[in-house]
């Protein structure tokens, strides 16, 4: 494992790890503010050949996803300081095409939160079970 990028960049805390292979396929943008989950999902698709960014602030997902242009994002939409509506709108703007999932504890998340919402793809209810082909397969289409 190879450190790309450390310490601060236009303001924001990053730590971006290069996996152990070098072909960089498949971006992922990890918008979670509980750091154990996001750790977690940040290691495990780190290990599975995925460029992870990760950061627990919304106000800093959508300067990451400038910078990097991810082809999925995994977006907390319980984060405290930003709204995940606006995140999302904000996410399509930056980057047309990004597959978009949003993450919630509230198992009636599917059907409010999609509803008002056309810009995430998918509601996945915590916790919940992460199938790395099938997240490999929604991004095939930037490859």
């Amino acid at each position: 494992e190879k450190l790309v990028e450390a310490g601060v960049v236009s303001g924001l805390q990053l730590s971006v790890r290069q996996p152990h292979s070098t072909k960089f396929d498949r971006r992922v943008l990890l918008v979670e503010a509980h750091t154990d989950l996001r750790t977690t999902l940040h290691d495990l698709l780190d290990d599975h050949g995925w460029f992870v960014m990760s950061t627990g602030r919304g106000s800093d997902a959508v300067t990451l996803a400038r910078g990097s242009t991810p082809q999925l994002v995994l977006l907390d939409l319980q984060i405290a300081d930003v709204s995940a509506h606006l995140i999302a709108r904000q996410m399509r703007a930056v980057c047309p095409g990004v597959v978009i999932l949003g993450t919630t504890t509230d198992p009636d998340a599917r059907t409010s939160f999609g509803a008002r919402n056309r810009d995430l793809d998918a509601v996945l209810v915590k916790p919940f079970d992460l199938d790395l082909e099938q997240l490999a397969f929604l991004v095939e289409p930037f490859n």
